[in-house]
C-alpha cells in the first residue's frame, strides 16, 4: 500500500491510499455477478454463494495463521474482496480495510460472556465516560456480545465471519428491519438493543434464509452437504460462550469436506480489463475522478447517519412506522374481549392490510418486504382466533368469509415465497376458519391445498418447528370432517404419499390423534354413508403404525380419553374390505374386552356406537362369526339399549343367523358334489374357515355355547371324507383325506370330547372312512383317536346310543384291527375288551354282533407269525358262548355265507389254538358243521371254504375229536383243498389223523 500525491493540478492538496486492484470486488458485489437481474439479493445462485463463503473462512484462517496475534475488528463481506486476474489463475478471496486491526492477545482465556459487562453497564453517556471499556470500532451488527463491549480479538473475528456468512446468503446485513430499532436515535441505545438481543439468542439464524435452504434440494440434493456443512460451522462460529466458540482454523478444515463440490470461485466469470473498469467508475460517479476519492456531500451525510444508526440496515422510516403500526394492532386484537369488537377492529385494518399483500407482486419484493407481510400473516391469524382466558375468540362468520375471500389468494401466494416464516401463521388460519365455517370445506380446499403439499413435502424430509404440524393436522381434520366425498377423496390424494413418514418423524400421541380423526372421516362417505372402500382399501398401510401407537396409548380407559375412541370408527371402517377384517381382529381382539369395560363405564355415547360398530363390521366375515356370537351378544345388545346404532345390533345377529345359514348349505353343496375332483375342490376352498371355527375355542364353556356351528363343521367333514351320489360312495382323493385327518383330527377329538353325543355320529363317520380308504395309515391313527372311542365305549356300555354312532364305531375298529402290527391289534383288544360283554347285550342284533366276529376273528389272528394269538384268543374265550348263541340263531346252513358271518369261522378255529378249549367248541358246533359246509360248497364261497378247512383242521389238533372227523370229512377236506381251501390245513387234518390211529394200532 502506497500514499501517493495525486498529480493532476485539479486535485493539488488531496491524498489518496493507492492499493492493489481486485477486479472482482467485494464478495458482496461479485455474488451479484450470478443474480439473473444484476440486482443483489435476487435470484442469487446459493452455489456461488457457498464457494465465496468457503473463500472468506480460508483467507481469514491464511491471515490468522500468518499472522496468529492479529486481530481485524471489522470483519464483513464489504471486506472480503475477489481478486481477479490472469496471472493467478483462479479468482480467490482476500482480506482488506484494516485500519482497524491491531496486534492483541486471544481473550478466550481470561474472559467468557458470562463475565462481560451487562447492557446496564453503558445505559448512558455519562456511564460510558465513567466506565469504558476499550472503544467499540466495526460495524456494530456484525460485531459479538463482546466485541459491542470493547473486547475484540480473533474470537470476535471469527464470530464476524459468521454474521458475514449469513449476510451473503440473505442479501442484507443481520438484524435487518428489526422492529426494536425504530425509535433508536443514538449509537449507545441501538449498542443496548444488540447486547439484549444476543445475550437472548435473538439472532439471525442461518437456516431461516431460503436460499441457504435450497442447497438441501438443489440437484437431487447433491449439495446437502454442503448446507448441513456450513450450518453445523456458521453455529459453532456464532457461538455466545468465546471459550465454546469455533474457531477460523477449525471452520477450515470442517470445509475442506465440501469444497470437491463447489465449483471454483471465478469458473466461468469473465474478467474485466482496467479499461472497462475505470470506464465504469467514471460513469457510475457522473464523470468526476475526484468524487471516486472524495465522494458526494450528499454522500457523506448519508454514511454519518447510517453510522449512527448502525451501519446502513435501518433504509426507511415509513417502514419502521409501518411495522410498530401492525404490531399495535396485533397487541389490540389479543385485548379484544369479544367478536364484535374484533370485527370492528378487522375492519379499521382490513384496507391497510390488505395493501401489504398488493404492494409486492415479483419474489423479489415479497423477500425485501419479508417482515411487513409476516407482522400482516400474524395480524389475520389473530383476528381469526385468539384467546381471552382459556376462551377462543373468533370473528363473526360474515367477516370470517370476507376474510377468507380477500386473503386466502394474497395469503398462499406471498407464503410460497416466504415458506417457513408465515407457515404457523396460515395453517392457524385455516385452522379457525374450517373450525367455524364448516360449511365453505368444499370451497376451501383447493386454494390451500398447494401450501398445505409444499408443507407436507417439507414436513415429511426434516421435523418442523412450532405448531406448524398440529395446526395443520387440525385443519386437514377440520375440513375432512365436512366435506363431501370427492373433497374426501381430494384430501386423502394430498396426505397420502406423506403419511407415514409424519407418522414417523411426529411420534407422539397428540398427532397420531390428528391422522386418526381425519383417516377416520375420509374413510367414510357420509353421501352414502357406508365407509369408502377405495379409500379403505388405499388407508391399509397406516393400520399397523396406528396400531402400534393405539397398543401403547389407548388401550382399556384410554380409549374414552381425548378423541382417541375415533379409532374404532376407522378400524371398523377398514373392515369393508374383507380381505383384511381376520388380521384386523387377530391384532385388536386383546383390546376389544378393554375398550368395551371403558365406554360401558364411562357410557361414552360415541365410544358405545363405535365399538358395537366395529364388533358389528368384524362380524361380517363368516371366519369370526364363531368367535363374536354368542361372546359378545350381551354386550351389544347393552349397547344398542345404551345409544349404540339398532342397526349395527341388527347387522350382527343378521351374520351370525347367515353364517350359519351357509354352514347348512355348504352341507348341501358337498353332498351334491358329483365326483372326487369337485369334492377336493371345494375342501380347500373351506378347509381353512372351517379350522378357524374348531381352534377359535378354548373352553368348555366355550365349547357349549358354540354347538351348533362345530357341529355343522363336524357335518361338513363327515360328508367331505365320504358322501353318496345314487348309492355310490365319493370320496376325497387320498391325499386330501390325509390333510383333512391330520389339520382336524385333534381339533375333531378335543371338542368331541365336551360336545359328546352332538358330534359322536360324525366323528365315528370320518373314522370309518378314513381308515377304509387310507390302510396305511390305520396304525397311526388309533393313539389319536382312542380316547375319544374309550369314552363312546364306556357310554355305550351303560345306556343305548342312538343313531349310527355304535356300528360305525365298531366298523371304524373292524378297519383298524386288519392291521399288520401285533401291537396295534393287542392296543384295540385292551381297549374294547372291558365293553364286549355289555355291547353284546345292549346291542343284540346280528349287525352289532357281524362287526363283534370279524372284530375278533382279526385281533385273535397274529399276521407277524401267521397263527393265532394265543393271549388274545384266551382272553376272548368269554365272548364264545355270547357269539355262539347268535351263530345258532342267525347263521345255521346257507347264511354262514352271507354279511359277514363266516368270519365265525375264522373267530372259532382261532380259539382252537388253547387246546383246553376245542373239545368244548366242537360240541357246540358239530350240528352246523355239515350245514356250513353245504353252503360254502354250494355257492363256492371262496373264503368261507378257507375258514370251514381252517376250522376242521383247527379241531382236529384234539385226539379226542380225531374218529369223530375222519373219515366222516376227509372227503370234504380234499373237495376244499382241490377248491381253495389253504393246502396247509388239509395238511395238517391228514397229519393229526394219521398221528391218531397210528398210535391206536401200531
Amino acid at each position: 500500500m502506497y500514499i501517493l500525491d495525486l498529480l493532476d493540478e485539479k486535485y493539488e492538496g488531496v491524498y489518496g491510499f493507492c492499493m492493489e486492484y481486485c477486479r472482482g470486488g467485494s464478495v458482496k458485489d461479485f455474488a451479484k455477478s450470478w443474480c439473473v437481474d444484476g440486482k443483489y439479493g435476487t435470484k442469487l445462485n446459493p452455489v456461488r454463494v457457498a464457494s465465496l463463503c468457503v473463500g472468506m473462512i480460508e483467507c481469514l484462517s491464511d491471515v490468522f495463521k500468518a499472522k496468529p496475534e492479529l486481530a481485524h475488528r471489522d470483519v464483513k463481506p464489504d471486506n472480503f474482496l475477489v481478486r481477479a486476474d490472469p496471472k493467478y489463475g483462479d479468482c480467490i478471496v482476500v482480506l482488506a480495510d484494516l485500519g482497524l486491526a491491531e496486534i492483541q492477545a486471544s481473550i478466550s482465556s481470561s474472559i467468557s460472556c458470562k463475565t462481560y459487562e451487562s447492557t446496564s453497564s453503558i445505559s448512558s453517556e455519562t456511564d460510558k465516560k465513567k466506565k469504558s471499556p476499550r472503544s467499540i470500532c466495526g460495524t456494530l451488527v456484525y460485531n459479538s456480545y463482546e466485541a459491542l463491549q470493547g473486547m475484540q480479538s480473533q474470537e470476535s473475528d471469527a464470530y464476524s465471519l459468521g454474521m458475514s456468512i449469513f449476510a451473503l446468503f440473505e442479501g442484507c446485513d443481520p438484524f435487518n428491519n428489526m422492529p426494536v430499532f425504530q425509535w433508536i436515535t443514538s449509537p449507545i441505545e441501538y449498542v443496548m438493543a444488540l447486547l439484549d438481543l444476543i445475550s437472548k439468542g435473538i439472532g439471525p439464524k442461518l437456516f431461516t434464509s431460503p436460499l441457504f435452504r435450497t442447497l438441501k434440494t438443489i440437484e437431487g440434493g447433491k449439495f446437502k452437504p454442503v448446507h448441513d456443512c456450513l450450518n453445523e460451522v456458521f453455529k459453532g462460529l456464532t457461538l455466545l460462550d468465546v471459550e465454546e466458540r469455533m474457531d477460523v482454523h477449525t471452520a477450515r478444515e470442517k470445509v475442506q469436506s465440501i469444497k470437491h463440490l463447489l465449483p471454483k470461485i471465478g469458473e466461468g466469470w469473465e474478467c474485466p480489463s482496467i479499461d472497462d473498469i475505470v470506464e465504469m467508475q467514471l460513469e457510475e460517479y457522473g464523470g468526476d475522478p475526484g468524487s471516486i476519492i472524495q465522494g458526494s456531500e450528499e454522500e457523506e451525510e448519508e454514511e454519518v447517519q447510517n453510522v449512527k444508526l448502525g451501519k446502513g440496515w435501518i433504509t426507511s422510516v415509513s417502514v419502521l412506522i409501518d411495522h410498530d403500526s401492525l404490531i399495535k394492532t396485533i397487541d389490540s386484537i389479543k385485548k379484544c374481549p369479544d367478536s364484535e369488537s374484533t370485527s370492528e377492529l378487522y375492519h379499521e385494518n382490513r384496507e391497510s392490510i390488505l395493501s401489504k399483500f398488493l404492494a409486492y407482486q415479483s419474489r423479489s419484493e415479497i423477500e425485501e418486504h419479508r417482515r411487513e407481510i409476516v407482522l400482516g400473516y400474524q395480524c389475520l391469524q389473530w383476528f381469526v382466533c385468539h384467546d381471552i382466558s382459556g376462551t377462543d375468540i373468533y370473528l363473526p362468520i360474515p367477516d370470517l368469509n370476507d376474510l377468507i375471500d380477500t386473503f386466502i389468494d394474497h395469503l398462499s401466494r406471498v407464503e410460497s415465497v416466504l415458506e417457513g416464516d408465515v407457515d404457523e401463521d396460515y395453517c392457524n388460519i385455516c385452522l379457525g376458519y374450517t373450525f367455524k365455517v364448516p360449511d365453505k370445506c368444499d370451497f376451501f380446499l383447493p386454494k390451500i391445498s398447494p401450501t398445505f403439499h409444499r408443507i407436507l413435502e417439507r414436513g415429511s424430509k426434516e421435523k418442523l418447528e412450532g405448531d406448524v404440524p398440529k395446526w395443520l393436522l387440525n385443519a386437514l381434520r377440520n375440513i375432512s370432517s365436512s366435506a363431501s366425498s370427492s373433497t374426501r377423496s381430494s384430501i386423502f390424494t394430498l396426505i397420502k404419499p406423506y403419511v407415514k413418514n409424519w407418522m414417523r418423524i411426529y411420534g407422539d400421541i397428540k398427532y397420531y390423534e390428528e391422522w386418526i380423526v381425519i383417516l377416520k372421516f375420509l374413510s367414510w362417505s357420509s353421501e352414502d354413508d357406508s365407509p369408502n372402500k377405495t379409500i379403505c382399501s388405499e388407508s391399509w398401510p397406516f393400520f399397523h403404525p396406528i396400531l402400534d401407537v393405539v397398543k401403547r396409548e389407548c388401550s382399556g380407559d384410554k380409549i374414552v380419553e381425548k378423541d382417541y375412541f375415533y379409532v374404532l370408527d376407522f378400524f371398523s371402517n377398514l373392515c369393508c374390505d374383507r380381505s383384511h377384517v381376520q388380521e384386523i381382529y387377530d391384532n385388536i381382539k386383546d383390546l376389544l374386552d378393554g375398550w368395551y369395560e371403558a365406554v360401558k363405564k364411562k357410557k361414552h355415547e360415541w365410544g358405545i356406537k363405535y365399538w358395537s360398530q366395529l364388533i358389528s363390521m368384524l362380524s361380517t366375515s363368516p371366519s369370526l362369526v364363531p368367535l363374536l356370537s354368542p361372546k359378545y351378544d350381551t354386550h351389544m345388545k347393552w349397547c344398542k339399549d345404551n345409544g349404540g346404532c339398532e342397526s349395527d345390533y341388527s347387522k350382527y345377529c343378521t351374520n351370525y343367523s347367515q353364517y350359519l345359514k351357509k354352514m347348512e348349505d355348504l352341507v348341501s353343496f358337498i353332498k351334491e358334489c358329483p365326483d372326487s375332483e369337485s369334492t377336493s375342490k371345494l375342501y380347500h376352498e373351506h378347509r381353512d374357515g372351517l379350522l378357524s371355527v374348531f381352534r377359535a375355542f378354548e373352553s368348555k364353556s366355550e365349547l357349549e355355547e358354540h354347538k351348533r356351528e362345530l357341529v355343522l363343521c363336524c357335518q361338513c367333514l363327515r360328508w367331505f371324507v365320504r358322501h353318496y351320489i345314487s348309492g355310490n360312495g365319493i370320496y376325497l382323493p387320498i391325499p386330501d383325506l390325509n390333510d383333512l385327518i391330520d389339520t382336524f383330527i385333534d381339533q375333531l377329538s378335543r371338542v368331541e370330547s365336551v360336545l359328546e353325543a352332538a358330534v359322536d355320529e360324525e366323528y365315528c363317520v370320518i373314522c370309518i372312512n378314513y381308515t377304509f380308504k387310507v390302510q396305511d395309515k390305520r396304525d397311526s391313527l388309533f393313539p389319536k383317536i382312542s380316547p375319544t372311542f374309550h369314552r363312546i365305549l364306556e357310554r355305550g356300555s351303560k345306556e343305548k346310543l342312538e343313531g349310527d354312532v355304535p356300528l360305525d364305531l365298531l366298523k371304524t375298529l373292524r378297519n383298524i384291527s386288519i392291521s399288520n402290527s401285533s401291537s396295534t391289534r393287542s392296543s384295540i383288544f385292551t381297549l374294547i375288551k372291558p365293553y364286549v360283554k355289555d355291547w353284546m347285550r345292549i346291542y343284540g342284533d346280528i349287525e352289532y354282533y357281524e362287526q363283534w366276529i370279524v372284530i375278533l376273528a382279526n385281533l385273535t389272528w397274529s399276521s407277524e407269525d401267521n397263527s393265532p394269538n394265543k393271549a388274545i384268543c384266551s382272553e376272548s374265550w368269554p365272548f364264545f358262548h355270547p357269539i355262539l348263541d347268535v351263530v345258532k340263531r342267525e347263521c345255521a346252513g346257507d347264511k354262514i355265507i352271507e354279511h359277514h358271518y363266516y368270519h365265525v369261522l375264522d373267530f372259532f378255529s382261532n380259539l382252537c389254538c388253547d387246546p383246553s378249549h376245542v373239545q368244548e367248541i366242537y360240541d357246540n358246533i358239530k350240528d352246523l358243521l355239515d350245514g356250513w359246509y353245504e353252503a360254502v360248497k354250494k355257492k363256492k364261497h371262496d373264503w368261507g371254504i378257507k375258514y370251514w378247512s381252517q376250522l376242521i383242521s383247527m379241531l382236529s389238533t384234539s385226539p379226542s375229536l380225531v374218529p369223530l372227523l375222519s373219515p366222516k370229512y376227509d372227503t370234504h377236506m380234499k373237495w376244499c383243498k382241490d377248491n381253495g381251501g389253504w393246502r396247509s390245513d388239509y395238511s395238517k387234518y391228514c397229519n393229526n389223523c394219521t398221528s391218531h390211529f397210528q398210535s391206536d394200532h401200531p
